[in-house]
């Protein structure tokens, strides 16, 4: 999102939050109301996806850093893992969490199962390994 948009939409945000306060003053419950969630729409617009730029800039850092897959587990390290095995789909790691309001994810807005790996900054789906043995192929097949 522009620069500018995100300054209109604070603008319109505060805008409908005085005229919120001024219905409420005057005992206009329901159009109070009615403003008072144009006000937050607003406000979470602007809040809620980045600068064009700054997507931009975070896509191309990522794809320039790749970082190295961990090693190929040996067979005691596998047998730690629980299955199944979710892992990044990018670099391989299991250390992921999920997303939260500031990776774009809203509760019960369907985007609950996007997934942000700490190692390379992915966020979108994972991997999910059925056994052991096909996350160490998989960690295999990254490292060429």
């Amino acid at each position: 999102m522009q620069r500018w948009v995100r300054l209109v939409l604070l603008g319109v945000a505060a805008l409908t939050g005085l005229v919120t306060l001024v219905l409420l003053v005057y005992g206009q419950l329901l159009a109070a109301l009615l403003w008072g969630l144009v006000a937050v729409a607003a406000f979470v617009v602007s809040r809620a996806s980045p600068d064009d730029e700054e997507a931009q800039r975070r896509a191309a850092a990522r794809a320039a850093s790749r970082p190295a897959p961990p090693p190929v587990p040996d067979a005691a390290a596998l047998a730690d893992l629980k299955e199944p095995v979710t892992a990044c789909p990018e670099c391989g790691f299991v250390g992921i969490r999920m997303a939260g309001i500031q990776e774009g994810a809203w509760p019960g807005g369907g985007s609950m199962m996007k997934v942000v790996c700490p190692r390379c900054d992915y966020v979108g789906l994972p991997l999910e390994f059925a056994k052991r043995e096909d996350y160490a192929a998989f960690l295999a097949e990254l490292a060429g």
